[in-house]
C-alpha cells in the first residue's frame, strides 16, 4: 500500500464542533473570563481565597488585552505578551474541552455532508466483511500529522471501530489503532486511554465538569506556534520523516502558514528527496490567488512534472469530504 500522510489543520475538525483560529479568538475574548470566574467560584476550596479577585482580574485583563490587540491568533498574541502565556494556554484548553463536550458526529452533525471522518473510516474498513478479516484493517499505511490539539479523529475512529467489531475485544481494537501514527505537532489535550496506558482523560461528554486544577494540568500538554520549545530537533526530524517518506500527502483544513510549513520541511526538506509523489489539498474558502500560490509551492516539493507525479488542489467551494471523494484512498 502507498504510504499516505494526512496533514490536518483547524478546518479539518471544524465540522465536528471545534473552533477555527478565528472562532477560538472570538470565544476566548467573549467567554473565557466569565467562565473562568465561574469555575473558581464553584470550587469550595478556592471560592474564599483572598487571592480570588486577583485571579479573576488577571483573566479579565488577559481577555481584554487579547481583544484590543486586534491580533488574529492566540498563538501570535502569546508570543508578543509572554506574561499571559500560562493563562492563555489555559484559555485554549478550556475552550477546547468545552468543544469536546458538545462535539457531534455522523447524523448529529449540523451538516453531515461534510463528514469526512465517516468517509475515511468506511474506506479503511470496507474490505472487512467479517471478524476474520480484521487483520486487513492496518494494511492501509496511513499516518496523521495534525496541528490541532483536539482528539476528535482518534476518538471517532476508536468509537466507530469498537461499535463495528466489539466481538473481537477492546484490547485488539486498541492494538490495531495504535498501528497508525498520530502526531500532534503542538501537543494535544491529553492521550486517550487506548493511546497511552494509565491515561485517565477519556473523551469528554456533554455536561461533564472539569475543575481548574485539571485544566491547568491539561494546559501543560500544549505548546503554541511561536514557543521556542514548540518542537525539539528530534520531533521535527520525526515529523519531516513522515512527510518526505510519503507517497501521498493530503492536506485537509490546512492554512499553509509559513511557520507550519517550516516545521513540515516544505518545500526545502521535502524536495531534496526525489521520489514519485501525489499531493492533494483542500482549499475551502480560499481566493484564486491563494490557491495558485499554494499550487506553485506544492509543485516545488516534487522533483519533476512526470505523469506519475500529481498536485491537485480543491476549489474554494470544495470541503475536505469532497476532496477525498476524488482521491483513490
Amino acid at each position: 500500500m502507498p504510504k499516505t500522510v494526512f496533514v490536518l489543520g483547524a478546518g479539518a475538525s471544524a465540522p465536528y464542533g471545534f473552533p477555527t483560529g478565528a472562532r477560538l479568538r472570538t470565544e476566548i475574548c467573549k467567554k473565557f473570563a466569565e467562565e473562568y470566574s465561574d469555575l473558581l467560584k464553584k470550587q469550595p476550596e478556592l471560592s474564599h481565597r483572598p487571592a480570588l479577585p486577583q485571579e479573576i482580574g488577571k483573566a479579565q485583563d488577559f481577555a481584554n488585552n487579547f481583544n484590543w490587540s486586534s491580533t488574529p491568533s492566540i498563538d501570535l498574541f502569546l508570543s508578543r505578551r509572554k506574561k499571559y502565556e500560562e493563562i492563555g494556554k489555559l484559555a485554549i484548553v478550556q475552550r477546547l474541552t468545552e468543544a469536546e463536550k458538545v462535539s457531534v458526529f455522523n447524523e448529529d452533525m449540523q451538516d453531515y455532508k461534510q463528514d469526512w471522518y465517516s468517509y475515511l473510516f468506511h474506506q479503511m474498513t470496507k474490505d472487512l466483511i467479517n471478524i476474520e478479516s480484521i487483520h486487513k484493517f492496518a494494511a492501509h499505511d496511513y499516518s496523521f500529522v495534525t496541528f490541532n490539539y483536539d482528539r476528535s479523529l482518534e476518538y471517532f475512529l476508536w468509537r466507530s471501530f469498537q461499535s463495528s467489531f466489539s466481538e473481537i475485544g477492546e484490547s485488539i481494537i486498541d492494538k490495531k489503532l495504535r498501528e497508525f501514527t498520530f502526531m500532534h505537532i503542538y501537543g494535544q489535550i491529553a492521550y486517550l486511554p487506548w493511546q497511552q496506558k494509565g491515561s485517565k482523560y477519556d473523551y469528554l461528554s456533554k455536561g461533564e465538569i472539569i475543575d481548574i486544577d485539571t485544566l491547568k494540568t491539561l494546559s501543560k500538554n500544549i505548546r503554541v506556534m511561536h514557543d521556542n520549545d514548540r518542537c525539539n530537533d528530534a520531533n521535527i526530524g520525526k515529523i519531516q520523516q513522515e512527510i518526505y517518506s510519503a507517497d501521498i500527502i493530503i492536506f485537509l483544513g490546512f492554512s499553509f502558514a509559513n511557520e507550519n510549513l517550516e516545521v513540515l520541511g516544505i518545500p526545502n526538506v521535502v524536495k531534496q528527496y526525489q521520489r514519485t509523489r501525489k499531493i492533494y489539498a483542500s482549499m475551502f474558502g480560499e481566493t484564486h490567488l491563494r490557491i495558485n500560490k499554494v499550487n506553485a509551492l506544492l509543485w516545488n516539493c516534487i522533483h519533476t512534472k512526470a505523469p506519475q507525479n500529481e498536485v491537485k488542489l480543491g476549489d474554494s467551494d470544495q470541503d475536505c469530504l469532497k476532496l477525498l471523494q476524488e482521491i483513490d484512498l
